[in-house]
């Protein structure tokens, strides 16, 4: 056990040096080292812990800075190279959110919405298992929780690419 929480521990800390690095560097060519080298880890990888998930998921949410921007397109990049391996772990995490309201084993629960929005962009196909989920959200008696998943449905159905038209 203490093994398994120690590679976690170490896999986030990997992860979090290269979004790091890539905010501070312009060559490409790390860039796409960086990428290949957390697409093997994901790939070897027998179980992708919720924390790696959170580190790849909150560089998506930021795109304004320069700094943002290239840790946005390696997570981008990642996520598109592993979609295969990261679809258990992203469709796990956000029907929790949608159907049970919260993940406690992830701060980012409060932005699902944004989460897939963002992944809806970046990757369409990891929210086929999910959309289904926000009917959910469509039916709850709070107003406010019915607007915000209206906007968000509203946002992916006018969004080009989308996983809304697998349906």
């Amino acid at each position: 056990l203490e093994l398994q929480d120690y590679s976690e521990q170490l896999l986030g800390e990997a992860f979090t040096s290269f979004f790091s690095i890539v905010r501070t560097c312009d060559s490409k060519k790390v860039h796409q080292h960086m990428a290949q080298i957390m697409c093997a880890t994901i790939n070897e990888s027998d179980f992708l812990p919720q924390s790696v998930l959170d580190i790849l998921l909150e560089n998506i949410l930021h795109n304004s800075t320069k700094e943002e921007k290239a840790a946005f397109d390696l997570a981008s990049d990642v996520i598109v190279r592993c979609k295969n391996q990261l679809q258990a772990s992203v469709t796990k995490f956000l029907t929790n959110v949608l159907l049970e309201g919260k993940s406690s084993e992830s701060e980012l629960s409060g932005s699902a919405h944004d989460i897939i929005l963002q992944l809806n962009c970046v990757e369409p196909s990891l929210l086929v298992c999910v959309l289904p989920n926000l009917e959910n959200e469509l039916r709850v008696e709070k107003t406010q929780a019915r607007l915000n998943a209206i906007k968000l449905l509203g946002k992916i159905f006018t969004s080009r690419d989308t996983a809304a038209t697998q349906y």
